[in-house]
C-alpha cells in the first residue's frame, strides 16, 4: 500500500455496500453461494514523520476539528492544506464534499479532489474513485472506469482493489465473464492482506462451482472456513449452506449448518436469518 505524507487521520466509515450476491434459484430452488461485496470501508495510508515546520501540520489541526465535528472549520484547514500539496487533505476534502459536511454536498467537487489525490499517489482517493464508479455515485455505473483506477489501487498494493477487479471479472460488469481471471485477481488479494475474508469467500465460490478451475468442494470449504475466521458473515452463510446439502463429508448436517447460520445471522446477514426462518418453517434449501 502506498504510503501516504502526513500523519493518520482516523478512519471515518462511509456508506456500506449491500453484498454484491449472486444468490439465485436454479430448477430446483437450490440458493447458489454467495459472493463477498467490494469493501466500502475506508483504509488511510500509513502515516510519515513530519518537519517540525511543515505546513502540513494543517492537516493535524483540521483532523482534529473534523473529529471534534467542527467541520466548517475542519474544511477551511482541509483546503489550506490541501493547497500546500497535502495529498490526504485532498482526499479528506472530497470526502467532505461528497458527504455534505461543512460544505455543499457536491459528488464533482468530491471527485475533483479526490483526483487530485490520486494524482499525489494516495491510494485510498484511487480506491474510492473506483468504488464510487462501481456503485453509479457520479451520475450513472461506470465499471470500466472502476477497473481503471482499481487497478492503479491494486498497484499500490491495496487488497480490496483487487477484489474489486476479481468481482468486476465474476460478474461480467463491463466485460464477458472471465472466471480464470476472477481466480488470478481474487488470489493477489488474498496475497495482499484480504480485507475481511472477501477475496477468500470469493475464491471459494469458483471451486464450489467449478467455475474456472477444477470443482473442488474439500478447497472452497477451507477457503470459506478461512474467510469465516476473518469476519466474513457471508462465508459463514455459505458454509451453513454447505453444510446444510451435505456437501462436506458427504452427509448432510443440519445442525452444523444451523450453527454457521446462526454466526452469519448474528452479524446481521439477512439472507442467513431468512434461511434460518424458511429452515424452521420446513421450507429451506
Amino acid at each position: 500500500m502506498a504510503e501516504g505524507k502526513t500523519g493518520g487521520l482516523v478512519a471515518i466509515a462511509v456508506a456500506v455496500i449491500g453484498a454484491v450476491g449472486l444468490i439465485v434459484s436454479n430448477a430446483v430452488k437450490t440458493k447458489l453461494p454467495e459472493t463477498s461485496s467490494v469493501d466500502s470501508g475506508e483504509r488511510r495510508d500509513p502515516p510519515v514523520a513530519l518537519p517540525a515546520d511543515s505546513p502540513d501540520k494543517t492537516l493535524q489541526a483540521a483532523s482534529t476539528a473534523y473529529k471534534s465535528e467542527q467541520f466548517l472549520e475542519a474544511a477551511r484547514l482541509y483546503e489550506k492544506a490541501a493547497a500546500g500539496g497535502n495529498a490526504e487533505a485532498m482526499y479528506s476534502l472530497g470526502r467532505m464534499y461528497f458527504k455534505g459536511q461543512g460544505v455543499t454536498k457536491d459528488t464533482g467537487q468530491a471527485r475533483k479532489w479526490w483526483e487530485k489525490a490520486a494524482s499525489a499517489g494516495y491510494s485510498e482517493a484511487m480506491y474510492q474513485l473506483g468504488l464510487r464508479c462501481y456503485k453509479g455515485e457520479f451520475g450513472k455505473e461506470d465499471f470500466q472506469q472502476a477497473q481503471e483506477w482499481w487497478e492503479k489501487a491494486a498497484h499500490a498494493g491495496r487488497s480490496d482493489a483487487m477484489n474489486g477487479i476479481g468481482l468486476l471479472c465474476y460478474h461480467g460488469k463491463g466485460n464477458p465473464e472471465d472466471y480464470v481471471q476472477a481466480r488470478t485477481w481474487f488470489e493477489k488479494a488474498i496475497s495482499a492482506g484480504d480485507l475481511e475474508g472477501k477475496a477468500s469467500n470469493n475464491l471459494g465460490n469458483l471451486y464450489r462451482r467449478g467455475f474456472g478451475v477444477p470443482k473442488d468442494l474439500e478447497r472452497a470449504h477451507d477457503l470459506y472456513e478461512r474467510a469465516a475466521a476473518d469476519g466474513s458473515s457471508v462465508a459463514m452463510y455459505n458454509l451453513g449452506t454447505m453444510f446444510e446439502r451435505g456437501e462436506v463429508g458427504g452427509q448432510k448436517d443440519i445442525e452444523t449448518a444451523k450453527r454457521w447460520l446462526e454466526k452469519s445471522a448474528a452479524k446481521g446477514h439477512e439472507g442467513a436469518k431468512k434461511h434460518l426462518a424458511e429452515m424452521a418453517a420446513g421450507t429451506g434449501q
